[in-house]
């Protein structure tokens, strides 16, 4: 951190979500405080290919630090919690719009990601499947 008001930094990582992003280069980097990697962010984005049928689709998280500052005694999850609310573009945006148009499937997204899906996929498409769900007429 001592050159953060020198260099822009760019981290590379395996991350589908910013908060996943974070901690990663938290943990990877050494450093004890998420919320000193805060006070110096510029950016996090996390783009995410989703092969399907010989073409590649793009699905990505983004956070800028901006308006709303985080508080001064923010600890990790107070750090992760900010960082989620104030995405200015967001994976579950992207994922349902291409499943709304029917170019991506549930199960064809769940083999695509497996090595980074995490949790918070399984959720979506679980929920995004009831929620879109045909009912028979």
């Amino acid at each position: 951190m001592n050159y953060a008001d020198e260099v822009l930094f760019f981290v590379g990582g395996h991350s589908l979500e910013v908060d996943e992003a974070m901690l990663e280069l938290s943990r990877f980097r050494s450093f004890q405080e998420l919320s000193t990697v805060h006070d110096v962010l510029v950016a996090v984005a996390c783009v995410n290919p989703i092969p399907c049928a010989g073409e590649t689709f793009q699905v990505s998280d983004m956070y800028v630090p901006g308006l709303r500052p985080l508080a001064a005694d923010a600890d990790f999850d107070a750090v992760t919690k900010h960082v989620l609310k104030h995405r200015v573009i967001r994976w579950e945006d992207e994922l349902d719009q291409l499943l709304k148009q029917g170019v991506l499937t549930p199960e064809g997204i769940r083999e695509a990601l497996e090595p980074r899906r995490g949790r918070a996929v399984d959720a979506f498409l679980t929920k995004w499947v009831k929620k879109n769900r045909k009912v028979p007429v």
